[in-house]
Order: C-alpha cells, then structure tokens, then sequence
C-alpha cells in the first residue's frame, strides 16, 4: 500500500459507499449505485 494514503477511504470511492450504508448490501443496492454511476463502476464524476 502507497505510504501517502491514510486510509483506503482517500483511494477508493467504495469505501465511502460501503461505510456510509454500515456494510450492508443487496443487489438493488448494487444495481441503483452502478444506474447512478452510469453503468460504469469506475467512473468517478457523477456531475456530468
């Protein structure tokens, strides 16, 4: 692991998702995230 990050919530948007929710998940969780995200789990910029 890269010594620069602290925690992996700085490196990975899915920490944060999963962290905010308290590790509970189901697939209509999944699919509503992944619709948000564009079909695309790697995109990053939800503003555009």
């Amino acid at each position: 692991m890269d010594k620069n990050v602290k925690n992996a919530a700085d490196e990975y948007r899915g920490v944060d998702v999963n962290v905010s929710d308290n590790d509970k998940v189901n697939a209509e969780l999944v699919k509503e995230e992944t619709a948000a995200l564009n079909n695309n789990p790697r995109d990053n910029n939800l503003d555009e």
